[in-house]
């Protein structure tokens, strides 16, 4: 924890290699992740929403085995694979759930070998050996030689992959090994008397968010995997897999599905309410505090901020100023500028992700500090409003790029559309921008090689899959009220007659003439600190 990172870093990427302090700043008592803990093979979450941290936190407090797949090295080998392995036509899925199970059971021999000492890891030694791999490859090495493995072999061969029995024939030979290598392990991971259901081994699959998931390949290895995910590690209580999966590619994945049922049977989402997210500011305030202004860590453990969400939320409450004046009203009896609350103004700027959150925080709470002891001083009306006004490129460039593969002209069409948006609108409004505004973008765009064809329809789906747009579900004096589709499961059905607004993310990013000043301000689904 730094001055200038007074929370921490907002990215879980960056204590990868610093295991104890990751597990001090992972807020365990959180609603969200801890539902995920157990029976959740695929964790759904958006970039930001602490996937990784949530894996992290499992590789760290796990007593037994663990093995760590890094996917964006891990897929790519599974896509260069799948047509030289299975041949030209697209593989059953089925028999593609069997090749992962196959290659993550090979990893899990991998870590079986640095635990030395049994006398039976020798049938497994002799699988690895005619693979040509060891103790000391890592998983998505181990992954990369059976795969080369049963390329060579089939094409040896002769034939693809079409059943298990191939797949078996050709992983080295005749299959004889792998499936005494597999019958060890499976007898090694489980002691006598450990209670069946308890997996002795757990596998982390962390996300995939740089790959263009929509060609075959892509689909045929992606529907493998899930059925695995879904159906056969399910069964197979030995290991306990968990993958997380981007939402920004939840459809792609969905498509890539046979069986939607049945393949997601076993999904967690994270989705996170305001004050879970303010219980994890709390909680990283007070180690920041612990090291460097002990003075105010004694106040704030006189609130039991560690206890509940209700005592954090009261401690923001007490630190920030109560109320802002964000901007001018606008309307022919308006007088004098909005006011709201601090938290809330905040909450509004995010997306209701950890990583956000933190980021806004860290950008107000280092302008408080005292820049020679550290200690945390007053904290004023400028120092909340600079600091989401900081923060907010920052914030909505990370929407840009978790996005980039799906929606790679996002932001060409966001600063087309957006200035041209008032905060509340409805479809007519919409369609106009997109004729005399977007429709001339995507042309340049294709003109320059940017392939760039969109409808109305794709483009209104694109700005409310993105958050960029939400339907409005209520109206105060002071708010318009709107649900975003990051706040629900699935895909936010919204029709031509609904009055649509846009964030205030968004809005502060793009903002203009049109939309700078409104008679009311936006107001996200589930940024009260108090909502359940």
């Amino acid at each position: 924890m730094r001055f200038t990172e007074p929370l921490g870093p907002i990215s879980a990427d960056r204590l990868v290699d610093h295991p104890i302090a990751s597990k001090r700043l992972f807020e365990k008592q959180n609603d969200v992740q801890m539902s995920a803990v157990s029976g959740s093979g695929i964790i759904i979450g958006r970039k930001g929403s602490g996937k990784t941290a949530f894996l992290d936190y499992l590789r760290t407090t796990c007593p037994h085995t663990v093995v760590y797949l890094d996917a964006p090295n891990v897929f790519p080998t599974i896509l260069k694979s799948i047509r030289g392995v299975f041949g030209v036509n697209s593989p059953n899925v089925e028999i593609v759930a069997h090749l992962w199970e196959m290659l993550v059971w090979c990893t899990v021999f991998g870590a079986l070998l640095n635990e030395p000492g049994d006398a039976r890891l020798v049938a497994i030694r002799r699988f690895a050996i005619d693979i040509g791999f060891s103790e000391n490859n890592e998983p998505a090495d181990i992954i990369r030689r059976v795969v080369l493995s049963l390329a060579k072999r089939s094409e040896q061969a002769g034939y693809g992959i079409e059943t298990q029995l191939d797949l078996l024939e050709l992983v080295d030979g005749s299959g004889k090994l792998y499936t005494t290598a597999l019958e060890t392990a499976k007898r090694i991971v489980t002691p006598l008397g450990r209670p069946i259901g308890q997996a002795r081994v757990l596998v982390l699959m962390d996300t995939m968010e740089r790959y263009r998931l929509e060609q075959d390949a892509a689909n045929d290895a992606l529907g493998g995997l899930i059925r695995y995910l879904g159906v056969l590690a399910e069964n197979e209580w030995l290991l306990d897999v968990r993958f997380c999966l981007p939402a920004e590619l939840y459809e792609t994945f969905r498509r890539a599905s046979s069986n939607v049922t049945k393949d997601f049977s076993t999904q967690a989402v994270l989705h996170w309410t305001s004050g879970e997210l303010w219980r994890i500011a709390a909680h990283r305030l007070a180690l920041y505090l612990e090291l460097y202004d002990e003075h105010s860590l004694e106040r704030l453990l006189a609130l039991n901020v560690a206890q509940d969400r209700a005592s954090s939320i009261a401690l923001f409450r007490k630190l920030l100023p109560p109320e802002l004046a964000t901007e001018p009203k606008l309307g022919q009896d308006a007088i004098g500028q909005h006011l709201e609350q601090s938290m809330t103004y905040i909450a509004r700027h995010t997306q209701l992700l950890p990583r956000d959150f933190l980021h806004i925080l860290n950008r107000i709470l280092y302008r408080a500090l005292d820049p020679a002891s550290g200690s945390l001083g007053e904290i004023t009306q400028r120092m909340v409003l600079d600091g989401v006004k900081e923060a907010v490129p920052t914030i909505s460039d990370g929407i840009r790029s978790a996005f980039e593969y799906r929606y790679p002209h996002l932001w060409d069409v966001c600063a087309a559309a957006i200035p041209e948006l008032h905060r509340r609108f409805g479809e007519g409004e919409l369609h106009t921008v997109f004729n005399q505004h977007v429709k001339g973008v995507l042309k340049r765009l294709a003109e320059a090689g940017r392939e760039a064809d969109m409808s109305f329809h794709e483009f209104k789906r694109m700005l409310v899959e993105t958050g960029a747009i939400g339907k409005q579900i209520d109206e105060t004096d002071r708010f318009w009220e709107c649900q975003f589709e990051y706040s629900v499961p699935g895909e936010m059905v919204v029709s031509s007659r609904d009055m649509l607004c846009v964030h205030p993310l968004f809005n502060a990013r793009f903002s203009s003439l049109v939309n700078g000043t409104a008679e009311k301000l936006v107001y996200p689904y589930g940024v009260d600190p108090d909502f359940e």
